[in-house]
């Protein structure tokens, strides 16, 4: 990961690699190489300054014929790392496209069975069609493909859970997982921890953190066993949810851990970025979904208070 890092600053973000992405310095350098050469070989055995100094004007020429390859080469390879991120970056694109009509395809089904389904005398079809539990699963398990596709993540890495929960009675529990046979740390033992579930809740908004490994130096992530065994080595991205429906106060915390790896370079903002980015695209959806379930709760308890 080190190695990435250095040739990903070397070869893309350093100013040399800035000032070799452009043609003008490989043609000046070819040039002048050029022009050198000519000068030498057509004035050599007439100007005292080049007769007398051949061994120093030799060197000056192989010193610009060197640099001139490496610029070149140099170039060459910022180039060609520049266009595999950009097809990267382009896939990955193309999966989040993907992973979008997916979502949208699968509730537009739902939908339309539903509908097709409603008897006559049925009054609240809202309670029929509107199951966001089950839409919750199936983002999940889309986004688990995009992430596994698009970033080559493992798919025993990655976990995905919904907290819910009454903040007002201090009371938690797993809403929805991703896989419910795995055993996971106790809800409530999350938010009274140092945790990035219990942190986010704190601040109201998303946050991703690239390396698990600084959020236990810093005291915002909650060791448990399953990240001693991969090391403490992974990421993590959390996004609280709040809804106030009349006294009443519904929270939420859609998380995704990576164990064992990471999601993208750490400390690489461009990368960390474009995965918050991602990231936040798919807490989006789980978003208005945990409003429908809050809504749907405080239907199905007819509003009394909690």
């Amino acid at each position: 990961m080190s190695l990435k890092i250095i040739f990903r600053w070397l070869f893309v973000k350093s100013l040399l690699a800035r000032l070799t992405s452009s043609s003008w310095l490989g043609t000046v350098a070819a040039v002048l190489t050029g022009l050198y050469y000519g000068a030498v070989s057509t004035w050599g055995n007439d100007w005292i300054i080049i007769k007398n100094y051949k061994n120093l004007h030799q060197n000056i020429y192989i010193f610009l014929g060197v640099m001139t390859c490496g610029i070149l080469l140099f170039r060459s390879i910022t180039e060609a790392m520049h266009k595999s991120y950009n097809a990267s970056y382009s896939k990955l694109m193309e999966r989040l496209f993907l992973f979008t009509g997916k979502v949208v395809f699968e509730k537009k089904q739902r939908f339309f069975k539903s509908f097709n389904g409603v008897p006559k005398h049925k009054k609240n079809i809202f309670a029929l069609i509107t199951q966001p539990t089950d839409q919750i699963k199936c983002i999940m398990s889309h986004a688990k493909d995009l992430l596994v596709e698009g970033f080559g993540l493992e798919k025993n890495s990655i976990e995905m859970t919904v907290i819910a929960g009454y903040p007002q009675k201090g009371t938690w529990w797993y809403e929805v997982s991703l896989d419910d046979q795995r055993q996971h740390t106790k809800a409530e033992t999350i938010l009274n921890g140092n945790s990035v579930a219990k942190y986010v809740l704190t601040t109201g908004e998303s946050f991703f953190l690239s390396d698990l490994r600084k959020g236990i130096q810093e005291s915002i992530f909650l060791e448990t066993n399953r990240s001693r065994v991969a090391a403490s080595k992974g990421s993590i991205y959390c996004k609280p949810v709040k809804a106030i429906i009349g006294t009443n106060e519904y929270a939420y915390i859609f998380t995704i851990v990576i164990y064992g790896q990471f999601l993208c370079i750490p400390y690489d903002k461009e990368e960390c970025s474009n995965a918050r980015r991602f990231l936040d695209e798919i807490g989006d959806r789980v978003e208005l979904e945990l409003y429908l379930l809050a809504m749907k709760t405080f239907s199905d308890n007819q509003g009394a208070p909690i």
